[in-house]
């Protein structure tokens, strides 16, 4: 079974639950809207035969092909590869790694908060809108990422992180460094709420509107109690990352942010809005 959101939908949910093919699409507010839904593998595989969406919203357990099965096929047929893919479940256990291991682009529990799933599928689509046909999903080079935090075990943890991929972070302790330090090279700020939500708002703000900060990337660190303030920062941050945090789940945040960051940035200096970037023919035609 299937419900056509028409040609032009960007979502494809993918789930057997009659539940949550419902709700799904209402959680994601306005990113649901146009929504294409089908209930197992099969029909998805005849609706990808027609069309192909930016992001499709896979669940594991389906009944016949489960959504690890798919995926992997998905990532490995050349019709579909580019399409980002984010798995869900309601499984504990190792879905998060399994789902990377399948080549998912990225994971959620079906639990997660509604402004999670929102942030977390408005970051694919933006990342789908600025790669070109054929362009591999990641950091389009190694990457400079500016951090702020006060936390000692922060500072020690996410650059080590950062640097098993090869990119560089280097760490300030306030707002106001980051706003003498941030320049042109950074891709991606990796921001601590526990500085002040307002004042990190405001300092975003700041960088967007510099010319040689403005496409950067903003990564929001926070408790798990504190996702309420998220929406109130939706327009401006584009991630985040709540304590405490997995190693491998770290690495996957900062790479799909940075990923971002040096997109917007290459974007930017191809239109010749921003400063030089040395990736910007990455992103052309």
């Amino acid at each position: 079974m299937s419900t056509d959101g028409g040609k032009g939908a960007r979502i494809l949910l993918v789930e057997d639950l009659p539940l949550h093919r419902r709700i799904i699409p209402l959680r994601l507010g306005r990113w649901g809207m146009g929504i294409a839904v089908v209930d197992d593998a099969e029909c998805a595989e005849r609706y990808l035969a027609e069309r192909v969406p930016d992001l499709i919203l896979l669940d594991v357990m389906l009944p016949g092909k489960d959504g690890f099965t798919l995926c992997r096929e998905l990532k490995a047929a050349p019709a579909t590869r580019d399409v980002a893919v984010m798995m869900f479940t309601e499984l504990q256990g190792d879905a998060f790694d399994r789902s990377l291991e399948a080549q998912a682009d990225d994971y959620f529990p079906k639990g997660a908060q509604d402004i999670v799933l929102r942030t977390r599928v408005h970051l694919h689509l933006q990342l789908q809108e600025l790669r070109p046909p054929g362009s591999p999903h990641g950091p389009l080079a190694p990457g400079n990422i500016l951090m702020a935090t006060d936390s000692r075990s922060l500072r020690a943890q996410l650059p080590l992180e950062a640097h098993l991929d090869g990119h560089f972070m280097r760490t300030v302790q306030s707002l106001e460094e980051v706003r003498r330090e941030c320049n042109g090279e950074d891709a991606l700020l990796v921001v601590d709420g526990a500085l002040g939500i307002d004042a990190v708002a405001e300092t975003i703000v700041e960088l967007q509107n510099r010319p040689a900060t403005e496409g950067i990337a903003c990564l929001l660190l926070c408790q798990g109690t504190e996702l309420s303030v998220i929406p109130g920062l939706l327009a401006l941050v584009d991630d985040a990352l709540w304590m405490p945090m997995k190693p491998v789940l770290a690495r996957q945040r900062l790479r799909l942010s940075l990923e971002l960051g040096q997109r917007r940035k290459a974007a930017l200096a191809l239109a010749g809005q921003g400063p030089d970037f040395p990736y910007a023919d990455t992103v052309s035609e």
